[in-house]
């Protein structure tokens, strides 16, 4: 049968289904005491835990310092704005400060659980570990102060000039001397960094402060895209920006969540998530699983019981785990998603053609057999928007693909070119190149 290939727009991550977290607080005698947070902003200060630092803040701690309520660390986990210990008359002068835009220093609970600070608000230069952080800054109206980055995932439709701007190196592997340089160089007084688990981001920091270097390294945990792109906002000064995105992103959740409400059981699609990497075969595929802390995709999925695709028996401990073509087979759902790693794309001497080529007889060898590739319900989409900050209004569009019932194409389309119709990216989404994400289909 002829193979019919539909161009679509950028296709990501769907929309995480809550916000909440586990935290530890470190005490003085150095124990932790397990916390609820409830807001986006993970900074010190932040006394009544919601999305802002304002005069409700002051007046929670000043409850506390007047002794009209005691210090709860579950609903007051960040009161103590100055991160040492106690809830001082110390703690309101340091928080009007940021108030006030005076210049201090801001404490927040990093990626890995421990109170780091920054320097309050932002001057200088900014520099930018990964595509991840890039989407960030473009998101945050802050991509022309960024004068170096990386360069995997990288375009300059995405990150306009981004070619223009210092390489600090390919993917996120930056060394600590490159950044320091970077400061003398460039004027870089802060690198956003990539918080994933290999550790690069930590070692950077290390360094730079053994070397007393002045460069901030803001590490926020991406497990929330909403948390994290709220407490760097607040901690960049950019807080009117990140309203705008995380209120359209409650937005397309309050309508998702609308629209899976009224699936019964009977109706619900199964869905598979895979990650397909240039090393991908047949018997090593990267399929998405209920980890103890699962990808936001996964996450809603799973709790609106749309899938019913079992984990396998052994999985490692990210969001994936490894099975073969066979076991995906047995599953047979109604839909796959899948990502492909930037690797799969690169061009070399091939031309366009070739590339497409290659990726559809990937695809038929690894998915040809189910169901949802003989009836067109495979989705695929580059990795770059599975991950970045476009996740929640591309995830509104793939709901839209496999409950073209519940949500419209139109609305879908609509969460979508929010990238740049509401000024959260910069260019046009025609201009960014279609080939690499499709609707793959065996049908005539």
């Amino acid at each position: 049968m002829d193979k019919k290939i539909v161009a679509i727009a950028l296709l990501a991550a769907i929309i995480i289904a809550g916000s909440s977290a586990a935290i530890l607080l470190t005490r003085d005698d150095g124990s932790s005491d397990g916390v609820t947070e409830t807001g986006r902003v993970l900074v010190y200060g932040n006394a009544n835990n919601d999305d802002y630092l304002d005069e409700r803040d002051v007046e929670a701690i000043n409850k506390i310092i007047d002794g009209d309520e005691l210090w709860d660390k579950v609903k007051y986990p960040f009161a103590d704005t100055n991160a040492d210990g106690r809830i001082t008359e110390d703690d309101v002068t340091l928080l009007k400060k940021f108030i006030n835009n005076e210049d201090c220093l801001m404490y927040y609970k990093d990626t890995w659980g421990t109170t780091s600070y920054v320097h309050y608000p932002l001057k200088g230069k900014i520099g930018v570990m990964d595509w991840r952080q890039s989407d960030l800054a473009v998101c945050l109206n802050i991509w022309d102060d960024v004068v170096a980055c990386g360069t995997a995932g990288m375009n300059d439709i995405k990150h306009p000039g981004f070619s223009d701007k210092a390489i600090y190196g390919s993917g996120y592997y930056v060394d600590a001397e490159t950044v320091m340089q970077s400061g003398k160089d460039l004027g870089v007084t802060c690198l956003l960094a990539y918080t994933g688990s290999d550790g690069t981001a930590q070692e950077v920091k290390n360094a730079l402060l053994k070397s007393g270097s002045n460069i901030d390294v803001i590490a926020v945990d991406r497990t929330d895209l909403r948390v994290m792109t709220m407490t760097t906002a607040t901690l960049i000064g950019k807080t009117t920006e990140g309203h705008a995105y995380v209120d359209y992103c409650d937005k397309l959740l309050k309508q998702t969540e609308d629209a899976l409400m009224t699936i019964d059981a009977d109706q619900a699609k199964s869905v598979l998530i895979v990650q397909v990497y240039k090393t991908t075969t047949t018997d090593n595929i990267s399929v998405m699983v209920n980890s103890p802390s699962p990808h936001p995709l996964y996450e809603l999925l799973h709790n609106h019981t749309l899938t019913d695709v079992v984990t396998p028996i052994e999985y490692g401990s990210g969001w994936y785990s490894v099975t073969d073509a066979e076991w995906i087979l047995d599953q047979d759902p109604d839909y796959i998603v899948f990502t492909v790693a930037s690797s799969l794309w690169s061009k070399g001497d091939k031309d366009d053609a070739q590339i497409q080529a290659e990726f559809e007889d990937y695809c038929k060898t690894l998915f040809g057999q189910t169901t949802a590739y003989k009836n067109g319900n495979i989705i695929a989409t580059d990795h770059s928007a599975f991950g970045g900050q476009m996740c929640y209004l591309v995830g509104y569009k793939v709901l839209s693909m496999i409950y073209p019932e519940l949500i419209s194409a139109e609305s879908g389309d609509e969460a979508l070119n929010a990238w740049w119709d509401l000024d959260f990216g910069n260019g046009s989404l025609e201009q960014f190149p279609q080939n690499k994400v499709r609707i793959l289909s065996d049908k005539n």
